[in-house]
């Protein structure tokens, strides 16, 4: 039986989707997640140290196209010569993508960053919140191909969120996270089914574990540049 999760979000068990749930997504994700605006002004900010005429931008996990829609306002097609690619699992959010978002310079595409592949090297990858939905066997290879589709100097830009260092640390950003949420209005009930919801679904691996992924994969240049709790934000750059 399907219980709460948010006001009008619903799931079963252990059943996270997001598909069907694009209508309602932007505002559950700001709830959810600590600082969400201010994540895409530090992504804003960042990004204008890879811009140059004709630079592409690639967003892993596009949802509703929000980011991309705020980088095609930032760099308007008078005088910017950019493309933006979005690609996302789910359907129902490429669908919602598309129709929040008229800039023609953006391409949303039903596609895994496994299966991505450019014929132009890209200047710009973000993911924000996706690749921790990702099977841990698999990250190895995602990151490894990021690392292939960026441009000499081009950035990777990774938030994610990542497990502490120990046990203890562990339970107080579970605790402080849990406050978050309640501050934001959600019921217990809701936090619980949540949880439960993500169980097999979310997979965090910590700061270390990142790191070394991302090194194996070619990056040397990895800079830490956003932290709240198990909230955290890195810039990597080929």
């Amino acid at each position: 039986m399907k219980k709460k999760v948010d006001k009008n979000i619903s799931m079963v068990g252990a059943g996270w989707s997001f598909n069907n749930i694009e209508k309602e997504f932007d505002k559950h994700i700001k709830k959810s997640v600590p600082f969400y605006d201010e994540i895409h002004r530090i992504i804003l900010k960042c990004s204008e140290f890879f811009t140059h005429q004709n630079a592409i931008f690639l967003d892993i996990g596009c949802s509703t196209g929000t980011l991309l829609n705020k980088f095609s306002k930032k760099y308007k097609a008078k005088y910017h010569q950019l493309s933006f690619i979005g690609i996302d699992n789910a359907s129902s959010m490429i669908k919602e993508a598309r129709k929040n978002n008229s800039d023609k310079r953006i391409n949303f595409k039903k596609k895994s960053i496994l299966d991505f592949r450019s014929k132009k090297k890209v200047n710009l990858i973000t993911s924000v919140f996706t690749i921790q939905f990702i099977n841990p066997e698999e990250r190895k290879n995602i990151f490894n191909n990021i690392y292939k589709l960026l441009c000499k100097e081009g950035a990777f830009i990774l938030f994610e969120k990542v497990l502490a260092s120990n046990s203890k640390f562990q339970n107080i950003y579970n605790g402080i996270y849990d406050d978050f949420k309640r501050e934001n209005n959600f019921t217990e009930q809701e936090i619980a089914q949540k949880s439960l919801s993500l169980r097999g679904k979310l997979e965090s691996l910590s700061s270390l574990e990142n790191s070394y992924l991302l090194k194996e994969a070619g990056f040397v240049k990895i800079d830490r540049i956003f932290k709240w709790f198990c909230f955290e934000g890195t810039l990597c750059i080929k």
